[in-house]
């Protein structure tokens, strides 16, 4: 696997493709692209060449770069790439917060995951609860005539700030580690992201998360019912 700074250079690129590489985050050069501006230009980079088996290395890389990097792969934006380094590390933090024994890889030191929580306390805690509330959109898609739905009495929530990041990091298989234990956290229904045409967190959450099977038909009827009579407890819980 190559060793490699970015951009890439041209002639290892073949290589990259089929081999991977360990990208140093210290050695960015774009030419003609100013210094402050290398991180974004390098997360666009790596959504453009997408390339497999590529790691980024963060052992050279002081704490602000490390939060740098942090702050604009949380941001999303127009360059929405999975890096797995940065995804661990932001679930890595979340479990920090909600005391959730794991084994994710940090680019943070202890030192530095407890700096970056303490800075970045908003942003963390807006994504557990969106994390919580998922469930909520699968059963506001569900279209049954089984039973209504009304969110009437539930909190809403006009908040976007995790839009992309919750697409970046639901993939990830710990994810679901935020559903071990009772939080104690009520679900929001998310106004502006839990809509019908809102298809890439609805295929992200039925292919990655376990509440998939609220999306499907069971086949023996009397399951079918059971599962209805369920949703309905529920319903009326709420």
């Amino acid at each position: 696997m190559i060793k490699t700074g970015l951009p890439y250079d041209f002639e290892t690129m073949q290589q990259i493709m089929q081999e991977g590489a360990i990208v140093d985050v210290t050695n960015i050069n774009y030419p003609s692209i100013p210094n402050e501006d290398n991180v974004k230009t390098s997360l666009i980079y790596l959504r453009n060449t997408n390339f497999d088996n590529v790691h980024l290395n963060f052992q050279k890389a002081d704490y602000n770069l490390k939060v740098e990097f942090l702050d604009c792969y949380f941001s999303g934006g127009s360059f929405p790439c999975k890096i797995n380094e940065l995804s661990d590390t932001l679930l890595h933090a979340i479990f920090k917060i909600l005391d959730i024994d794991n084994e994710l890889e940090t680019i943070l030191t202890e030192q530095e995951e407890a700096l970056y929580i303490n800075s970045h306390k908003e942003q963390l805690n807006e994504l557990i609860q969106l994390s919580i509330s998922l469930p909520l959109f699968l059963i506001n898609r569900l279209d049954n005539i089984d039973f209504e739905i009304s969110f009437d009495d539930l909190s809403k929530s006009n908040d976007e700030t995790c839009k992309d990041i919750i697409n970046l990091i639901i993939d990830s298989p710990e994810f679901c580690l935020i559903y071990s234990k009772d939080l104690g956290i009520q679900p929001k229904f998310y106004e502006k992201l839990f809509t019908l045409d809102n298809n890439v967190l609805f295929e992200n959450i039925c292919n990655h998360t376990p509440f998939q099977t609220l999306m499907f038909g069971i086949a023996d009827e009397q399951n079918w019912n059971a599962f209805v009579n369920s949703i309905k407890e529920v319903v009326n819980v709420l």
